[in-house]
This record gives structure tokens, C-alpha cells and sequence, in this order.
């Protein structure tokens, strides 16, 4: 896998033959559901909150339910959460959110695979489905943020979002129980590795970086309370969610993006292992992926459609935080499967960081 790279958006075709026309009446097709086929059953769906999981709601959840007669449940999602479920077969969700480094790491064992007979694939951009227990959510940015009331100019790299003498104030950073490699990215390339050097990953020299950062961090724990950080002053400048970021823009704080090198991200809808309503998931993964959905999503919240054929209208502010083509020009993209690899021994140093050890 690349450590940096270009993410295309042209999709694959799925093209039939007028002899296979009696067959394609059976194949799935994203964004479908047969009317009243889940009446009666209830579905929960866990994710991240915000204004994330209220546009789910409103682009994909609520007219599944008026479509499929489906009732779906809302609730917060948590890794810890999930394993605790499946590993005590308490398992309360039926789809969650996570990022696809632990879809990818625990496929099989935490999580469903896709049941591709159910779930279309075909409109997903190349390089967007990274195992066989996921769909993806939405294509947005682990991003670089500021106060362009209080730096009119910038910043415009990592090296300048490091730099508390040219660039004073607190930062924002995630210091949560869920280890964030974008955190370890951009130390790196802060102190002057090159995107195309990345990995291995010296987590040391990363660690290092961000220790010498101590002072300047305001740690965040959660989306929600990364953009009130923000929206309130606290932090000038931080390491957000492009949709946190584009939540505290929109109401109304001059916050802008830092596009350069920033890191391409990709949340996973996966269902638990065990999940109560197994069926029902997978009927709702392959209306999630439908064009008219994700066109809808990225329009509430800022973040990429994840079909090739979505076209969303979007708004100037919009457009000022979503990925778009020309954007994926300086952009760096994780390699998923080191990471996994790795997660372990990544676990321990970040852990080791957070609690200030």
C-alpha cells in the first residue's frame, strides 16, 4: 500500500448484457430497499454524534424507515463498547461507526462481513472499501485548523501548526482512549518527514514532538468537544474532524482548514459480531450507499459522498471543508494495513502519552 497517494473517485460499472437482464433483477442496488420489507423489525444504529449522525439520520435513516417500514434506533457509539458486547454477547447495536483501521483489524472476529448479495458495492470509489466488514461512512479529513481572527495568514503547514512562537495560543488535540494516528502523522511531518517517508513509523521521534508541545494542548476526547473548543476560544488552533471544523464555521467563528498535507480519512459502518438484527443491517448498509444518500449526507455535513455517482450541491462554506478531487493533490493517506499491524505496540505509546507517563 502507498503511504501517499492519490485517491481516484471514478467507480467501477457494473454492466449487464441484455441476456443477464432476468439475473440483474436479483443483484442488490445501492440505495434500494424493497417498500415494507423490514415492517415491524427495529434496527440501531451507533455513531458519532453531531452534526455527523444528525445528517444521517435525515439523509439515509429516515426515509429507510419510511421506505422499509423499519423503525431505527439511535444511539453513541464506542469501541470499547462494541468489544465489551461481542466479547459477552451482549451486543446491543445492530451498525456502528468506527474508523477502518479496527474494522480492518478485528474483521471476522468483531465484526460481520459485508454480505455482498445483499450489499451493492459497485458505485464505492476504488480505494474506499479497505476490508470485507465495512462500508464506508463518509471520506472526510483528520485537518489542521485556525482562528483567522487571530491569524489572518495562516498557518499553512504542520511544521507552522507546531510552531508556538509564530504561531501562539492553545491547541486542540485529540487525547482520547481511542489512539488517532493523524495525531502521530502530523508530529511527524512537523518535525520534517516527508509524507512519502512516513512509515515505518518512529513513534518515539513522534512522541517526542508532541511532549514538547505539553503546555499548548487542550486534549479533546470527543468530536463535540473539539468544536466548542473552538466555537468558545479556548483553542486557536487544532486537530479536528473536518466536519468539527466546519460545524464551528457555520456557526458563525471565522475557522479555516489547512489543506496542505492534510490526512484523508475514512469512517467504516460495520456490523458487531452477534449484532441482534444481522438481516436488517445489512438491508440498511446497502441503502446507505446509494447516490441520492451520500449526495444528501455530504450536503448537511461537509463530508464525501462515498458514490462515484453523488452529486451533491454544495454551499460555499461547504465547499470550503469538503475533500474534493483537487484536494487529494497534497494529501496523505494512512497505510491501513501498518497500522493494524502495528496497533499494539501504538496503543501502549499513546496511552503512555495521554496519561503523561
Amino acid at each position: 500500500m502507498s503511504n501517499y497517494k492519490i485517491l481516484g473517485v471514478t467507480a467501477a460499472v457494473l454492466a449487464l448484457s441484455a441476456s443477464s437482464a432476468t439475473f440483474a433483477q436479483d443483484e442488490p442496488k445501492a440505495g434500494t430497499v424493497a417498500p415494507g420489507s423490514l415492517a415491524g423489525q427495529t434496527v440501531v444504529f451507533a455513531s458519532s454524534g453531531g452534526i455527523f449522525q444528525d445528517g444521517q439520520k435525515a439523509a439515509i435513516w429516515d426515509p429507510f424507515e419510511a421506505e422499509s417500514g423499519v423503525t431505527v434506533l439511535q444511539d453513541a457509539s464506542s469501541f470499547a463498547k462494541l468489544r465489551a458486547g461481542v466479547e459477552t454477547g451482549t451486543v446491543a447495536w445492530d451498525m456502528s461507526v468506527s474508523s477502518n483501521y479496527l474494522t480492518y483489524q478485528f474483521c471476522g472476529t468483531l465484526w460481520e462481513k459485508i454480505d455482498t448479495s445483499i450489499v451493492d458495492l459497485s458505485e464505492v470509489p476504488p480505494g474506499l472499501v479497505t476490508d470485507e466488514c465495512m462500508i464506508p461512512a463518509i471520506v472526510y479529513s483528520d485537518i489542521g485548523v485556525y482562528n483567522a481572527d487571530l491569524f489572518p495568514e495562516g498557518p499553512t503547514s504542520w511544521a507552522d501548526f507546531f510552531d508556538v512562537e509564530k504561531f501562539p495560543g492553545k491547541r486542540g488535540l485529540n487525547m482520547s482512549a481511542d489512539p488517532s494516528p493523524a495525531v502521530v502523522l502530523a508530529a511527524l511531518m512537523a518535525d520534517g518527514v516527508a509524507p512519502a517517508d512516513l512509515y515505518p513509523i518512529d513513534f518515539d521521534r513522534a512522541f517526542n514532538k508532541l511532549r514538547n508541545l505539553d503546555e499548548y494542548i487542550v486534549p479533546w476526547s470527543t468530536g463535540a468537544q473539539s468544536q466548542q473548543q473552538l466555537e468558545s476560544g479556548e483553542t486557536a488552533l487544532a486537530i479536528v474532524w473536518s466536519g468539527r471544523g466546519y460545524g464551528a464555521a457555520k456557526a458563525g467563528n471565522n475557522i479555516k482548514p489547512i489543506w496542505h498535507d492534510w490526512l484523508v480519512a475514512v469512517d467504516s459502518v460495520g456490523i458487531p459480531k452477534g449484532a441482534p438484527n444481522v438481516a436488517g443491517a445489512q438491508a440498511g448498509l446497502n441503502y446507505y450507499l446509494g447516490a441520492t444518500q451520500t449526495a444528501r449526507l455530504a450536503e448537511l455535513t461537509s463530508y464525501g459522498p462515498v458514490n462515484a455517482n453523488a452529486k451533491p450541491n454544495l454551499d460555499s462554506l461547504v465547499q470550503e471543508w469538503v475533500p474534493t478531487n483537487e484536494r487529494f493533490n497534497t494529501a496523505v493517506y494512512p497505510d491501513i494495513a501498518w497500522w493494524s499491524a502495528n496497533w499494539d505496540e501504538f496503543t501502549e505509546k499513546w496511552n503512555d502519552w495521554v496519561t503523561g507517563n
